[in-house]
């Protein structure tokens, strides 16, 4: 395969195609060489599960790729984080600004007020 492609492989952790015997070893020295020691194997797939879904990845397709083989376990992984509270308000916020005024109909008046 050229160098700066992407291709699907069956194992996360392989030499020559086959699977590594121990996982847990392979992700430590992986983790060290990274300088990212500490991180969880499992915290990593919650972060890509995320990333696709705010890219709009569609849901099936993320659970595709992630190995999730049911919607209750994979709705477990979006959690909101405060950027993502920002955002949401900073975009309602710009969407209630750019509103312009709207006639209010008095239910008992049968007219419209503009307020």
């Amino acid at each position: 395969m050229r160098e700066g492609t992407t291709a699907l492989a069956a194992f996360v952790f392989q030499r020559g195609g086959q699977p590594v015997g121990d996982i847990r070893k392979v992700w430590a020295v992986a983790c060290q060489a990274a300088d990212i020691e500490g991180t969880l194997f499992h915290n990593l797939r919650r972060r890509v599960v995320r990333s696709m879904d705010r890219a709009g990845v569609s849901q099936t397709v993320t659970m595709a790729l992630s190995g999730h083989k049911t919607a209750s376990v994979y709705q477990r992984y979006p959690i909101v984080a405060d950027d993502d509270l920002r955002h949401a308000l900073t975009r309602m916020q710009a969407e209630l600004a750019a509103r312009t005024e709207r006639p209010v109909v008095r239910l008992t008046a049968g007219r419209a007020v503009t307020r």
